[in-house]
């Protein structure tokens, strides 16, 4: 960056001041990942069946981020390697040692990956929006994110909702905005104007229209949604 600095750039320069900015923020789980595996380190346990199961934890990690069938093959042998190898240092301990070392280590969470996985999820509705998204419509991204079901992985069949509430979500996110936006007003045949924290919204009879911005085609957007 400093070299950079040099070619006295202004465009640069200020790209160049964003990025010193963001650079703590985003190594900052490098001192919390630090403070986890001390931890586990002065627990007492065997350290080269500590380290064996850090790096099955490493390879799960690979497992499920890995969208090929070769990889995700690939990733869960390299951790069922790892786990055997642990299983050998712990003997009749080793569950509930394995169970304790995963838990601590998914405390880790990368704040670089924070930021492309808030991408990937929105991403895909700029696209069709053309890059102009009002506060509404991310709103509304919002409260799908969180009420949605995932369908595969370690959460699978749960939401975001109820592993962080530790509630159950009996109904579907999109039964969830019709109740948020209420049916007692679909036979005035009027357009009115809800109001839920962050999130506008118009009805007309059963037409639902969202507050979109410079996005019209909310139906298309809703429906890939779901």
């Amino acid at each position: 960056l400093d070299i950079i600095d040099t070619l006295e750039c202004e465009t640069l320069s200020d790209t160049i001041k964003k990025i010193r900015k963001s650079v703590p923020e985003l190594l900052r789980y490098f001192n919390q990942a630090s403070t986890i595996v001390k931890g586990l380190e002065d627990s007492g346990l065997d350290q080269d069946g500590l380290k064996t199961l850090c790096a099955g934890w490493q390879w799960h990690k690979m497992y499920i981020k890995s969208k090929k069938a070769g990889g995700r093959n690939y990733c869960q042998e390299h951790e069922r390697f790892c786990l055997e190898l642990a299983g050998g240092y712990f003997q009749e301990d080793y569950e509930i040692i394995k169970e304790q070392v995963y838990h601590e280590l998914n405390h880790i969470v990368q704040s670089s990956a924070m930021v492309e996985c808030v991408n990937s999820i929105i991403r895909p509705y700029l696209n069709t929006s053309h890059n102009q998204i009002s506060q509404e419509m991310l709103n509304l991204i919002m409260f799908y994110h969180n009420h949605r079901r995932y369908n595969s992985g370690e959460r699978a069949h749960k939401t975001p909702y109820e592993i962080l509430s530790g509630k159950t979500q009996e109904k579907d996110w999109l039964e969830l905005v019709f109740e948020i936006i209420g049916d007692d007003h679909a036979s005035t045949g009027k357009t009115q104007r809800f109001r839920y924290p962050g999130f506008s919204c118009f009805k007309n009879n059963l037409h639902i229209g969202l507050c979109c911005g410079a996005s019209d085609d909310y139906q298309s957007v809703v429906g890939s949604l779901r």
